[in-house]
């Protein structure tokens, strides 16, 4: 006898059918989902050193994973580090890093829950001629659970941050200034860049140049669109003058004791100059060591002829004038400095050389080579500057 199938009985048979299909669509979405993100947490669990023991370890792990991917942090970095590697790499190995950072689950769960509302605290970050301390520039943070560390845990983290993401050419900070914010973001040194790092603050983007500290020498005032100095002209005036055969500073200095000072002390080029070729030496030199900055020029050969190492704070503070002037666009200033000191702990932001005040310490600055002649190396000749311990 042949079956016949009523209206009622043909919904319900279809309906069965979809339910079916939709559970097995979903378990074959759930299952591929986890299989993705089991190999993710399995790679990072394989970059720490110290052994995930929990399940609460590898929830924090997936959490923490996610939130930076759904960020864009691991763009971030891609671009901060201007490769072309996977993206999804420096996401696994930030993850690690947090991770490997000593704290407590509840202080690793609690970065992870709060890591997309960010950590630092953009005003003070760019607080005009004020310095502040690490501590004061983080939020979003809880007291640290660690006995011998009284630290918070965010605080540890961007300590490690400041430390290790930072490639040649990368500032200590800025990679991690970029992590723990999605208010900042790294640009990068590149031709058509203002500064180093773009700051989102009262509905405008600032461009900030950035100089830091982590170990060996401060950031450097290094940029071909800045340069004021000849090197070639500087080496041929010195030479000129009888000064051959030996490195030469521009101001005597503990640091560079292999060179003589140009000016500063008995030992310096000035003192022992014959008086009467003085003035025109002076004024010779400087033409070269502010070659690019003209308007210059005589001030600095006063400095010179009276021996005078206040030549160096000139020196430096007429090239850090002139990043404003030479990277500034239309419509797109360099709104100032942030000079961060990762072993001191501290950052101060200025839109003018007066607003370091006298908290600014600039090292030595080298007009030649060690054999006396040209300097090929821009950066020996870019005052190192920072922001001091007090």
């Amino acid at each position: 006898m042949k079956r016949m199938w009523t209206s009622s009985a043909l919904i319900c048979s279809f309906q069965n059918w979809h339910k079916y299909y939709v559970m097995r669509a979903f378990e074959f979405y759930t299952k591929v989902t986890e299989n993705i993100e089991g190999k993710d947490v399995e790679e990072i669990k394989q970059m720490i050193v110290q052994r995930v023991q929990t399940l609460q370890d590898s929830e924090i792990i997936k959490k923490l994973y996610n939130v930076v991917m759904n960020t864009g942090t691991d763009v971030k970095i891609q671009q901060a580090l201007q490769t072309d590697d996977d993206s999804k790499k420096y996401a696994k190995r930030l993850v690690a890093d947090v991770m490997e950072t000593e704290g407590t689950i509840e202080e690793k769960g609690h970065f992870a829950e709060n890591f997309s509302k960010g950590f630092i605290n953009v005003d003070k970050l760019i607080d005009n001629g004020n310095p502040h301390s690490f501590d004061d520039l983080l939020i979003n943070t809880i007291p640290s659970q660690l006995k011998d560390n009284k630290q918070p845990f965010v605080y540890r983290v961007f300590q490690m941050l400041v430390q290790t993401y930072s490639e040649q050419g990368v500032g200590p900070g800025e990679i991690a200034l970029a992590i723990l914010s999605p208010l900042i973001k790294r640009v990068g040194g590149g031709n058509e860049a203002v500064g180093d790092l773009e700051i989102q603050s009262g509905g405008k983007v600032l461009s900030v140049e950035v100089k830091g500290k982590s170990k060996g020498t401060s950031g450097r005032l290094d940029d071909a669109k800045v340069k004021i100095m000849d090197a070639g002209g500087v080496a041929r005036v010195l030479q000129q003058y009888g000064q051959k055969g030996q490195r030469v500073s521009l101001t005597s200095s503990t640091r560079a004791r292999s060179a003589i000072g140009l000016v500063g002390g008995e030992n310096s080029i000035v003192k022992k100059m014959d008086p009467q070729s003085l003035p025109n030496f002076a004024n010779d030199i400087a033409k070269e060591i502010f070659h690019y900055s003209p308007g210059d020029q005589s001030t600095a050969a006063n400095y010179i002829q009276n021996n005078d190492v206040g030549l160096k704070q000139f020196y430096t503070k007429v090239l850090f004038n002139r990043y404003f002037s030479q990277k500034s666009k239309e419509g797109n200033p360099l709104a100032g400095f942030l000079l961060v000191n990762a072993i001191a702990g501290r950052t101060l932001f200025s839109k003018t050389w007066e607003d370091l005040g006298d908290r600014q310490v600039v090292d030595g600055i080298y007009l030649t080579d060690p054999s006396g002649n040209t300097n090929m190396d821009s950066r020996e000749y870019s005052p190192p500057i920072t922001i001091g311990v007090n």
